[in-house]
C-alpha cells in the first residue's frame, strides 16, 4: 500500500534586524498549515505534516537563536538571552518572526567636559572590503539559459554586472572588477584566479536559473557545498611544505590547493548569502522558496575569499524573464540589495562561531 506522506521542504535563516533586534525567516513549499508558539526558552514552528525536509539554519546570531532541531513535524528554535518578545507575520509559504531584544534605558547625556565613550568601531578606519570581483556568468559560445521570449543568460548577467559595478563605485571606497566585460568565453578557474590575483575581498557571480516547471520563479543566493571538496582535501588543507626564502634557507607554509581555496571561507560565504537574500527580500524581489542554499559550484571553489552566486530569477518563468529583461524595478532592487550588503560589511564579514547541527 502506498502512503502519501506530507513532507514540506523547509528553509530557515536568521539575520540582524536594525541595530538591536533579530529576524527569523522560515520558508516552506508547498503551502502548509502551521502554528507558531513560544514554549519557555524555545520557539516552536509546528506544521500539519508527517515529516519535514529541512535544510540547516543559515546565519549565526547566538544571542537570538542558539540552535535549532527537528522534532517530528516541528522546528524547535532554542532562543538566545537577548530575546524578550516575538512578533510574527505569516504568509502562505513564509513566516517572518521578529525577535525583539529587551529594551534598555537611554544613556544619560554626557556632562560638559566629560569624556565620551570610545566607539566600538573606528569610523576613520580603512574598510576591510576594498576590492570586489563581479562575475557575469557564461559568455562567448557558453550562452547559458534561454528564455521563451529570447532573453539569453550571458547577455543579462553582463548587463546587470555593469550596472552593479557602477552602483558600487558611485558609493565610493571600493574597487570593482568584472570577470568579463564583453562577450568572452572565460573558464571558471580564470574567473576565480582574477579575484585571487587582485586580492579581492568579495567574489559575486551573477546567473539566471531554469526549471522544467515554468511556474517556478524567484531569486536565490548560493554558497559552496563543501562535502565533495572536503573529501578531496583529506590531507590537503593544512598539509605543510617547505619553501625557499630570499637570502637562503626555507620556511614551512600550509599549502592549500586551488580546488580547496574556498574551504576556509565557507561559513562567511554562507553568512554573506543570507545577508544578500535578506536585502533582496526587504526590497520585495520575488524569492525562490529556498532563498539560500549550498551547491557544488565550480566557479566558487577556487575563490580565496567569501564568495556567493546570485541566481537572479528563472528565465523559464514568463514573469521573471519579463522583469529581468526590462531592466526595471526588479533589476534595480537586485542591484541595490547587493550594494546595500556591501555597505553593511564594509568593515568585514564576521567569522561565525561553530553552529550546532540540526538533529
Amino acid at each position: 500500500m502506498l502512503v502519501d506522506l506530507r513532507m514540506p521542504q523547509v528553509a530557515s535563516r536568521i539575520d540582524r534586524q536594525g541595530a538591536v533586534n533579530g529576524r527569523l525567516v522560515v520558508e516552506f513549499q508547498p503551502a502548509t498549515a502551521h502554528r507558531v508558539s513560544r514554549d519557555g526558552g524555545n520557539l516552536v514552528v509546528r506544521f500539519e505534516a508527517d515529516q519535514l525536509d529541512s535544510s540547516p539554519l543559515v546565519g549565526v546570531l547566538p544571542d537570538f537563536v542558539k540552535s535549532v532541531r527537528i522534532d517530528g513535524p516541528a522546528l524547535v528554535f532554542e532562543l538566545g538571552p537577548k530575546v524578550a518578545d516575538i512578533r510574527t507575520t505569516e504568509e502562505s509559504e513564509r513566516i517572518v518572526i521578529d525577535l525583539l531584544a529587551q529594551a534598555t534605558a537611554p544613556a544619560a547625556p554626557a556632562r560638559a567636559n566629560q569624556p565620551q565613550d570610545t566607539p566600538s568601531v573606528d569610523p576613520t578606519a580603512p574598510p576591510s572590503v576594498r576590492t570586489i570581483v563581479i562575475d557575469p556568468g557564461h559568455g562567448g559560445d557558453d550562452e547559458g539559459v534561454h528564455g521563451a521570449s529570447g532573453t539569453i543568460e550571458k547577455d543579462l548577467t553582463l548587463q546587470v554586472a555593469k550596472r552593479l559595478k557602477a552602483a558600487l563605485e558611485s558609493r565610493g571606497g571600493v574597487r570593482v572588477l568584472l570577470a568579463r566585460d564583453g562577450d568572452d568565453n572565460v573558464p571558471v578557474d580564470r574567473r576565480a584566479a582574477l579575484a585571487n590575483n587582485n586580492k579581492a575581498d568579495l567574489f559575486i557571480s551573477l546567473h539566471a536559473n531554469a526549471s522544467m516547471k515554468p511556474e517556478i520563479r524567484g531569486a536565490q543566493v548560493l554558497s559552496l557545498n563543501l562535502d565533495d571538496y572536503k573529501r578531496r582535501g583529506q590531507g590537503g588543507v593544512g598539509a605543510s611544505k617547505p619553501v625557499p626564502v630570499v637570502g637562503g634557507g626555507t620556511r614551512v607554509i600550509d599549502a592549500v590547493p586551488w580546488e580547496l581555496a574556498q574551504i576556509p571561507f565557507a561559513s562567511r560565504s554562507a553568512l554573506l548569502a543570507s545577508m544578500v537574500a535578506q536585502h533582496l527580500a526587504d526590497r520585495n524581489v520575488p524569492m525562490f522558496g529556498r532563498a539560500t542554499d549550498v551547491a557544488p559550484l565550480g566557479v566558487l571553489v577556487g575563490a580565496n575569499m567569501p564568495a556567493v552566486l546570485v541566481e537572479m530569477g528563472f528565465l523559464t518563468n514568463a514573469d521573471d524573464e519579463r522583469t529581468l529583461a526590462s531592466g526595471g524595478d526588479v533589476v534595480g532592487a537586485l542591484v541595490d540589495a547587493i550594494a546595500a550588503t556591501v555597505v553593511e560589511i564594509r568593515n568585514g564579514i564576521p567569522q561565525p562561531p561553530a553552529q550546532r547541527p540540526i538533529r
